[in-house]
């Protein structure tokens, strides 16, 4: 099962998780800090996916395909 999780929900998701009570605008020292966390896992992210594509003979494509 591909992960549909984009960048944007990772990073709307940590911010949610900060309490209220803490400055998350954009440029605001959390937000700086988080950013850079959530572009790494949406990366990760895009990794899985293609491993998960080219371990199914069915999304296989190039010599993944052929071993």
């Amino acid at each position: 099962m591909l992960i549909q999780e984009t960048f944007e929900d990772i990073l709307q998701e940590m911010l949610e998780e900060v309490p209220g009570t803490y400055d998350k605008r954009v440029g605001s020292m959390i937000y700086n800090a988080i950013v850079p966390v959530a572009l790494k896992l949406a990366s990760k992210n895009l990794e899985i996916n293609v491993v998960e594509n080219q371990t199914s003979p069915i999304t296989a494509v190039g010599e993944k395909l052929a071993d």
